[in-house]
């Protein structure tokens, strides 16, 4: 009955309806997304907004391990329609965002930055720009302010956790089929990627932040989450789904507001925001206030939200002003249009219509060539007037 457009309202419905659509994934989502703009949009209070992002892995997780289990106990699963589905709901929208700052990069950015953005550009779609940023300035070093896809370092991860998480698994079932074999392996790779983790954040705190080894305990949270379903201390803490939702929100939103860019991350202080969002999925509890409709197309459109609320921060800084009250409201507002744009016209549509992977190496493919072409030629001299280079 809150439903904005027909398009739109026709694809909100059918979720609504579905019994099996869990609100608080949605929501979990929206938070995430939430604090990642508080953080980069510079409101005070969210210095520690970044673990949106932790959370954001930790979701990837369950989901990713529901997928695979639950088909391979019917027998459904294939390699192959996994990938190409991540890569349906990951690859479109980000060509889109892409393809524009290209575009607009022609006729804005000097030089230098023109092919710094067409070389970020390949490390973006090929799903290594983590292991590429983690060479360069650190996350939360003002040098990185100005490159334009940093985000993308948290989808490579998710890329790459997306190519090994099923090769796990598939191995592990060949040789003792069964969820108890399986989060046997899960725990031990994950204790052995948080001790990795922990020992990162003090002694190469960039490779920490950026890479998967240091991650991939917080997207195997999740997993070993869906895995625990069935144990018994499960069934004890749902009998208590108010107080223990509360206590993972208390968790998160407490991280979001008490760490900052100081702080030694992702090691051991990120268990917090993990172990927040692993207790909500755990008790699966639907909430009214998860079902309010900001709340809900939030969480539909986190994704492109995220691919597009940096570059519109960068900018701010291009123009220098990131500082400006009114400037930063415009800028949020700016991300979450065009966030819900760019999945009402891109990211939901090529989910449901994209059926083959050659069209998504087409349009990979597509958005590579000017990328290329443009680092090759040393970011295309005489594009901007002499003065303007000059400056």
């Amino acid at each position: 009955d809150f439903c904005l457009s027909r398009g739109l309202g026709d694809v909100y419905k059918r979720q609504v309806v579905d019994r099996d659509f869990r609100h608080d994934i949605n929501a979990l989502r929206a938070l995430a997304v939430v604090a990642v703009l508080l953080f980069h949009f510079g409101v005070p209070g969210f210095a520690g907004g970044f673990a949106g992002v932790d959370v954001f892995f930790v979701i990837s997780g369950y989901l990713m391990a529901a997928v695979i289990v639950t088909r391979l106990q019917a027998q459904t699963f294939g390699l192959g329609r996994f990938y190409l589905a991540r890569a349906k709901r990951i690859v479109p929208a980000m060509a889109a965002l892409i393809c524009t700052l290209l575009v607009i990069g022609w006729w804005s950015l000097p030089q230098s930055d023109y092919r710094d953005l067409a070389s970020n550009s390949v490390y973006a779609l090929s799903f290594i720009a983590n292991i590429r940023f983690q060479r360069d300035a650190g996350y939360f070093a003002a040098a990185s302010h100005d490159n334009w896809l940093l985000h993308t370092w948290s989808l490579a991860v998710e890329a790459q956790f997306y190519l090994l998480l099923p090769l796990l698994i598939l191995l592990v079932w060949r040789f003792r089929p069964g969820q108890r074999p399986l989060l046997l392996v899960i725990a031990t790779v994950l204790l052995i990627s948080l001790a990795r983790s922990a020992w990162l954040a003090y002694n190469s705190p960039d490779s920490a932040f950026f890479l998967l080894q240091s991650r991939a305990w917080q997207l195997l949270s999740g997993a070993a989450v869906f895995l625990c379903s069935q144990h018994r201390f499960v069934s004890i803490a749902q009998r208590y789904p108010r107080r223990v939702s509360a206590l993972g929100l208390v968790l998160i939103l407490g991280t979001a507001v008490t760490v900052d860019a100081a702080t030694v991350w992702p090691g051991l202080f990120a268990i917090a925001p993990v172990v927040g969002t692993a207790l909500i999925l755990m008790i699966a509890r639907q909430s009214a206030w998860m079902q309010l409709a900001p709340v809900h197309y939030l969480g539909l459109s986190s994704y492109s939200i995220y691919l597009w609320h940096w570059p519109v921060v960068v900018a701010l800084i291009f123009l220098d002003i990131a500082d400006n009250p009114l400037a930063i409201i415009a800028g949020m507002a700016l991300s979450v249009f065009l966030g819900m744009l760019s999945w009402h016209l891109i990211e939901n549509p090529s989910r449901q219509s994209l059926k083959s992977g050659p069209v998504l190496v087409g349009i990979i493919a597509v958005t590579l060539t000017p990328a290329v072409l443009i680092y090759s030629q040393n970011g295309i001299i005489g594009r901007l007037p002499p003065d303007a280079e000059r400056a």
